[in-house]
């Protein structure tokens, strides 16, 4: 029975690796390490001979353990579907006949890697005894990797900055950044003795270094993004400095909050209010075992979702994420995602990338994912406004998904805790609330208190003071005058004074009082006894039409 191995997600130099490990287990190789390129021909039938050739010589070799390496295997064997080729078919064919098929090679160990692993051919994988997956370093390994530097060269602020802004990063990635800090201090040094890497160039170089591997998240990348952030805290320091120090102070020292907290224990969920400009994080009570959050306000600079990137990649080093993950329209558009098929494939492909992961995190930009349809309508009632999100497929399929953001908190060794988190970040306030409902999300306290004023208001019965009949306080049109509540104001006055009707019944008949003992001239009078009108649509107050007995006005006053 042939074997196979494949490490998906691998970073540069796999087939050397490979190549290696054979080696090193005392494996016969029956060729130099191949990427997929090497083995593709012009003419059709050659690629199936080719590697009809390279497993006959295990064939010749029947007592001893042969391999066959081959990089980017995707390329050979991708998905077949009812688009698929004759040419693309017949290469996977002959794969599979060497593979447990009529070709079968006993002695033959096929040797894979691929960072494509969703988009390869599901027999492919099915005869594969065995799959490793190797993906980005932790924030942990991160740390590790660059500690390699000479603490003379790398203070350990700017490492802690760059642990963050390396986010994404692969090996290969982080190898780079760290020849291209020690040979920028070792080239500048030789000027300046007293040279030092700067937090602003150390963000520079990571820049640079994510350029060139296209580690972008968003429109740009991670550590541009940090470089934003921190002219833009270094200008509001200044500005501040001009006024107060001890704001200055203050804004410094709130600069080291964006950390989560320590010894909590939290569901994996997270939503950012753009619109309340806070951060409201999921925790779970030890004690109680009941859900509550914690509620973080935004810092000054802190105005965008681009700006907000560098709070969430600092929640992921704390926990050690190996993988961030932005789904906005900007990755979607960049992704070619023109129907609703192709942006379903491109959100599953995160997701599947995501779980491969013990520690990952999604960030969703819920505003431009989907988006709120508002339509208004004259009705005899007045104007009624509608509201509906319009992507609601891509709704249903972001709910789902962040409800199975999950934490492992069973397992005693940190380190191997399996963390999926979840994060929404939106500003409307309709597709907060409604996404807040879909998915369970615990609500704070002033939130319950909004639940339950709507509540009030949706089942408490009140009078109308004009009519006489009863209602609820959400059926009430305000501005067409379906129901009174009540109250009135002093036209007359510049702050327009509210009354409770008892008390403008009494003002009114107070001037009729001074009218009729000629301390009011009439005509003063005539202007005065129409100030009193109601607040939901102006009609004014009476005290011939309008007077209420006792026990109705006791009931409006309570219901007020």
């Amino acid at each position: 029975m042939s074997r196979t191995r494949t490490w998906p997600g691998l970073g540069t130099g796999k087939s050397y690796l490979m190549s290696k490990l054979s080696k090193k287990i005392g494996i016969a190789m029956l060729a130099p390490a191949l990427a997929a390129g090497n083995l593709e021909r012009s003419y059709v039938g050659q690629f199936e001979a080719l590697i009809s050739s390279l497993c006959r010589r295990a064939n010749r070799l029947p007592h001893l353990i042969c391999c066959l390496s081959i990089d980017e295997v995707d390329s050979l064997a991708p998905r077949r579907d009812e688009k698929s080729s004759e040419g693309k078919v017949s290469k996977i064919s002959v794969l599979l006949s060497v593979l447990e098929g009529a070709e079968n090679i006993p002695n033959l160990m096929l040797f894979s890697a691929t960072n494509l692993l969703h988009r390869m051919d599901e027999a492919f994988l099915r005869r594969m005894t065995g799959k490793f997956f190797v993906g980005r370093p932790s924030s942990e390994s991160r740390k590790k990797i660059l500690s390699k530097i000479p603490k003379t060269i790398l203070s350990p602020k700017v490492l802690e900055v760059l642990v963050v802004a390396t986010t994404n990063f692969s090996g290969s990635a982080l190898s780079r950044l760290v020849s291209k800090i020690t040979t920028e201090h070792r080239c500048k040094r030789r000027l300046n003795p007293n040279y030092e890497i700067t937090e602003e160039l150390a963000l520079i170089l990571a820049d640079t270094t994510a350029i060139n591997f296209q580690l972008k998240m968003g429109l740009d990348t991670l550590p541009r993004l940090q470089l934003r952030n921190l002219y833009d805290r270094k200008q509001l320091q200044n500005s501040r400095l001009a006024t107060t120090i001890t704001n200055q102070k203050d804004e410094v020292n709130n600069l080291d909050a964006l950390h989560l907290p320590k010894n909590i224990i939290f569901t994996g969920k997270i939503i950012i209010n753009l619109h309340d400009r806070c951060v409201r994080i999921e925790a779970i009570n030890i004690d109680t075992n009941r859900k509550y959050v914690i509620q973080e306000d935004f810092r000054d600079t802190e105005q965008s979702l681009q700006q907000l990137l560098e709070r969430v990649t600092t929640y992921g080093t704390d926990r050690n994420v190996q993988l961030l993950q932005l789904i906005d329209l900007n990755l979607l558009s960049s992704k070619g995602a023109n129907d609703e098929q192709k942006v379903s494939e491109i959100l599953k492909e995160c997701y599947d990338e995501s779980v491969s992961y013990r520690r990952s995190m999604i960030v969703y930009d819920l505003d431009s994912l989907i988006g709120v349809n508002r339509s208004e309508s004259d009705s005899s009632t007045g104007v009624s406004e509608s509201t509906s999100v319009v992507n609601q497929r891509i709704y249903l399929y972001v709910t789902t998904r962040f409800r199975e953001a999950k934490i492992e908190n069973s397992n005693t060794d940190t380190n191997l805790r399996t963390e999926r988190w979840a994060i929404a970040i939106v500003r409307d306030p309709f597709l907060l609330k409604k996404f807040t409902n879909e998915i369970g999300f615990t609500l704070t306290d002033a939130q319950q208190e909004d639940e339950e004023e709507e509540h009030r208001k949706a089942t408490e019965t009140l009078a109308c003071v004009k009519c006489r009949d009863y209602y609820i306080e959400s059926e009430n049109k305000m501005g067409q005058c379906t129901y009174h509540d009540g109250f009135v104001y002093d036209n007359s006055n510049l702050h327009l004074t509210k009354y409770r009707p008892g008390d403008a019944l009494e003002a009114l008949n107070r001037d009729e009082f001074l009218v009729l003992n000629e301390q009011m001239p009439k005509e003063e009078m005539e202007q005065r006894k129409t100030r009193m009108k109601y607040i939901c649509c102006g009609a004014i107050l009476q005290t011939m039409t309008t007077k209420l007995s006792p026990p109705h006005q006791q009931i409006l006053l309570k219901g007020a």
